[in-house]
């Protein structure tokens, strides 16, 4: 039944994800090293990003308003290890991406990463 659920969450927000394109924001995530890394992303105003664990709570979040660049390295080595979700919002795109913290490192799936509006 997960399974379902997720091949039906990625169809639907496959087909929203063309109106990210339309808004002209774009993020970058990169593996830095063991347990860190780097989202570079062209905001175009109010954004946030946040961790969230496999519960759904939130482990760590970032506000933001400019009209600019916006790069941040992260460091999980103190997160334990497990499934994590690194969610970007600006203004009404989202895009979830996957995090898996190991006690060897940092795996970020960028192959199913979602993107949609609001």
């Amino acid at each position: 039944m997960k399974s379902i659920l997720r091949t039906i969450l990625v169809l639907a927000l496959t087909v929203f994800a063309s109106a990210s394109y339309a808004q002209g924001v774009e993020t970058y995530i990169k593996a830095k090293g063991e347990k860190t890394f780097s989202v570079h992303h062209n905001t175009t105003g109010k954004f946030q990003f946040i961790i969230k664990d496999e519960s759904g709570r939130v482990v760590y979040a970032i506000n933001g308003s400019k009209n600019a660049r916006f790069l941040k390295t992260f460091d999980v080595k103190n997160l334990p290890s497990g499934h994590y979700t690194l969610e970007g919002k600006d203004g009404e795109v989202v895009s979830i991406y996957n995090l898996q913290v190991t006690s060897n490192g940092l795996d970020i799936n960028k192959k199913q990463a979602l993107t949609a509006s609001r």
